[in-house]
Parts: C-alpha cells; structure tokens; sequence
C-alpha cells in the first residue's frame, strides 16, 4: 500500500493499522491529476468514477461511500483541495477544475463509524407490541423510528428494514407441553412464559450474536427491558459470551429486580389446592356457611378462604393474568430463579438507567380491555372483580402470606402506592449493578402502560450518549 508523504494522511493510516484495520485507497486519473481516495474496509467501502460530457470531456469525479450494514457514514475529509463535499451523503462531486488546481497530489477519505443498537425486550404475558410507542419516538434519538422484529433463532435480513438496523425487537420463544399450576394441566405459553430466567438470557445472546453476523458495522448495544425484559437483559451477562462485552448500556423499565407479591399468591395456591366442591360457600350464619369458615387442621386455610382464591385467580386468568404462568412463580419474592439470578451485578463497564413508577395501589390489575377500574386488585380488601355483580376480595389468609414474605423481603409492611400496581418500587429500583442506576421516575402510570411514557426515551437517550 502506498504511503502519502502528508503527515494528515499518514497519521490516518497509521492508526488504522495500530487498530487492526488495514486502510485500502483507491487511485484515479483525471486528466494529469490523480485522486487518490482512501477508506477502512471494514466498515464499508469506496468507489470513485469519472463522470464526462458528450464530447468525452472530464468534468468531475464523483466519489462514492457505501458504508456496511448497521455502519454510521460521518462525512468526508480532504487533503490538497477545498472540502466541499456534504458530510450528510455518501456522495460527493469534484469539480476537475478543483483537482487541477490542487498544487499537490489531492485525497479523499470516507469516514465510517460503528453504530449503537438498541435491542427491546418485552415483558411477561406481553409481546413486541408493547414497544409501539417507543419505536415511534426513536426518531428523536437519529433513529428511523422502526424496529426490526426477530426472535432468537432468526437472523436478520439486511435486505429487510434496512434503514433501522440500529432498532430491534426480540419476540420470546414459546414453550409446549409446560404445566399451569392453577389448572394442573400443561399447556402451551407464548411469549417467553415459560422460560426460565437462563433461558431468556441464552435467547438475548443469541440474537446479538444474530444481530453482529448480520450487520457488522454495530459496534455496540443497548438492551432496554420491560418487566421481566429487564431481569432477561440481565441474565444475558450470567453466560458471560464474547458478545456481551458489547453491552455497554441497560435500561430497565419497571423490572422486578427483587420479584413481585403475584409470585405469592401462586405459591399459596400450590400450598392450598382447589376445594373440590369450589364456588358452592355461601355466606350468612347458616351450617354450610360456618362450616366453610372454619380454618383447616394446623392452621390451615379455611374451605371458604380456599374457595375465593381460587374464584379469584380463575377471575383473573379470565381478565388476562394467570397466576398459573411459570414465569409468575419464578417472579416470586424470594424464589430460586431470582436469588440465582441476584448473584451477579452489572459489570462496571455498563451504563444502567431505570424507569420507575408510583403511585398506583400494590396488587392492582388492569383489565384486559385496558380500563383502569375493569380489572381485579389481588390484594386491597375493599376492591375486587369490578366487572362482577358481588367482588370477590382476596381471602386474610391470602394476603397475609403474601404480605409476609413482601415484608420480610423488603423490610416494608403493609400495602402502599409506591408501585406501579404490580411491582413495588423498592423492587424496581434494587438493580444489582456496580455502577448505580440513573432513576427516571414517573407518577400514576400503570405497570402495562409504563413503555407510552417518555421518561423511556430520555433512558435510552443517557445510555447512548454515555458511549
């Protein structure tokens, strides 16, 4: 490779090479001059053409940048002749007069950039929808406002939304064949329900590696999770792949880093099982009635309190949550998956961001029409199934137990607003991570809503510029 004599062009190519990256030029003659055009190969390429008039004339050069997939174009530096080129396109015209009057030999250089991508990921009983609003605000960020959809095993199709290879939205793989816990029977769950914490994890490094194969020019990444999007963000370290070192920005958005109450109640639903005669206690002072009130053998739950929560987690798999889902039980405050999953922090080089919530009553559930008072609230006595003629409220015993392991957890007691209806804010904000988060906190908005609120992009916006 030739070596200008210039010491601008000779301390580019140097620290190409120190870098790892050979510089290629490119040489053309027009008329007695020539144009040499230099570019680092690896991150896209350089073409430079003669354009002539009828007559055969030269009139200019016409340089041509075609940076790779998922590669930023930053401009274009000169040396010898007057930069005139536009640093925003990929093409610049040079006039022959211009290259005639340069007193040495003239040069251009394409200048490319590795580029950041953001990789969404959606939350229990969610799915990709879930980023729409997000993925509509992408443009403040110099993003093009779409989002590529893949799942795990899917690589991407340059070829396919091609001007938003720096937004991508992961759909979580769906399980066969795994038992519901509320109606004993296996079933199928979509959207990653019934995945483990290690498997959401495996899913996220797959798809950066998929994303890395298919758009070289990424250089790094941001991972920016919903719910248990964020504890799937998180997981991906636990593996420790090469691809992980890529990582360098989080952002959590109403995860319950320390679990969430609903993960109780399946638990005391799996510890007091369906009553066989379910639905038939009635209330009032008649014999049935007592009998139905009377607590079990050791303290056991009474049949009455078996019975309205078991109607009540029937009423709520109804209204869109199952408290059957495995993911629930692994959401429990205290459970296997999250303590393995809380032994390890965020590495120092990650920039973390969360997007908390208050200010809506712990335990309540937004209907799935999307009303705020058409769902069921698991666990404030004076609130239950709106939709039905008599609500039914979550048993003492119920609450108490779910209560308990709440407060032993967290060293809180008694129910709050300091939530987002589903995860406590003491659970969205205790992020095992070496650098502290940046809090972007929001008031009144609902654990299913909290991807509208704009506080998501100002997250995403610190975790990028931090690079």
């Amino acid at each position: 490779m030739k070596i200008s004599q210039s010491r601008f062009v000779s301390a580019l190519l140097l620290g190409l090479m120190a870098s790892g990256t050979q510089a290629q030029e490119l040489v053309i003659r027009i008329d007695s001059v020539s144009l040499v055009g230099d570019y680092d190969p690896a991150l896209g390429g350089l073409e430079i053409k003669e354009q002539r008039d009828s007559n055969g004339n030269v009139l200019n050069a016409i340089v041509t940048a075609f940076p790779k997939a998922g590669t930023n174009f930053t401009g274009w530096d000169t040396l010898n002749f007057l930069n005139r080129c536009d640093p925003a396109k990929t093409q610049c015209v040079i006039p022959r007069a211009v290259l005639k009057a340069a007193t040495r030999q003239p040069r251009i250089y394409a200048k490319f950039a590795k580029s950041t991508a953001v990789l969404l990921l959606h939350g229990m009983n969610s799915d990709i929808s879930t980023w729409g609003a997000v993925e509509a605000d992408m443009i403040k960020l110099g993003f093009s406002g779409k989002c590529t959809s893949l799942s795990a095993t899917e690589k991407p199709n340059q070829k396919r939304d091609a001007d938003a290879v720096r937004c991508f939205r992961l759909g979580a793989a769906s399980r066969d064949k795994i038992l519901n816990v509320r109606t004993n029977v296996p079933q199928t769950w979509k959207n990653g329900d019934a995945l483990t914490f290690s498997e959401l994890g495996a899913e996220v490094t797959q798809t950066l590696q998929n994303i890395q194969a298919g758009y070289p020019g990424i250089g790094s990444f941001v991972l920016v999770g919903h719910s248990r999007g964020g504890l799937a963000a998180r997981a991906a370290f636990v593996g420790n792949a090469p691809i992980i070192s890529k990582v360098k920005g989080v952002v959590q958005i109403g995860t319950p880093n320390q679990g969430s109450v609903f993960g109780r109640i399946q638990q005391w639903l799996v510890s007091n099982p369906r009553p066989k005669g379910w639905g038939s206690c009635p209330t009032g002072d008649g014999v049935l009635s007592q009998y139905c009130a009377t607590p079990g053998p050791n303290g056991q739950p009474s049949e009455r309190d078996r019975d309205q929560a078991w109607q009540q987690a029937t009423a709520a798999a109804a209204a869109g949550t199952d408290l059957g889902s495995p993911t629930i039980g692994y959401l429990a405050i205290g459970s296997s998956q999250l303590n393995s999953l809380n032994q390890y922090s965020l590495p120092s080089w990650v920039k973390t961001a969360t997007v908390t919530s208050t200010g809506v009553p712990l335990g309540q559930v937004i209907g799935w029409d999307g009303r705020p008072w058409a769902g069921i609230d698991l666990l404030t006595p004076a609130w239950g199934l709106m939709t039905m003629a008599t609500p039914w409220k979550l048993p003492d015993s119920t609450r108490n137990f779910v209560l308990s392991g709440f407060s032993l957890k967290s060293g809180q007691s008694g129910l709050s607003a300091d939530s987002d209806g589903i995860v406590h804010i003491w659970s969205q904000l205790k992020l095992p991570a070496s650098n502290p988060p940046t809090n972007y906190p929001v008031s009144k908005t609902h654990h299913v809503n909290e991807t509208g609120n704009a506080a998501v992009i100002n997250a995403i916006r610190s975790a990028i510029s931090s690079m």
